[in-house]
């Protein structure tokens, strides 16, 4: 589940559950610089390339392919 700007993995919380209380497997990672302090400098250089490859990395760490569900920048 990818969060959109401004946001983080929290927005996913009560959704995530429900999906895990299923029997779901869930990541919610936070997108580069989407963290809980103050954004740096480095976020106005930042693309919609760099999340794509960061999540690339993370995916294909993953045993099998995931279902992938967006919000806003993270769709």
């Amino acid at each position: 589940m990818i969060h959109g700007g401004f946001n983080g993995p929290w927005v996913w919380d009560d959704f995530a559950a429900r999906f895990r209380s299923a029997g779901y497997a869930v990541e919610t990672p936070a997108l580069r610089f989407h963290g809980p302090e103050k954004p740096p400098p480095a976020l106005s250089t930042t693309s919609l390339a760099d999340y794509a490859a960061d999540l690339q990395k993370l995916i294909a760490a993953m045993k099998t392919p995931p279902i992938l569900i967006g919000h806003s920048m993270g769709g």
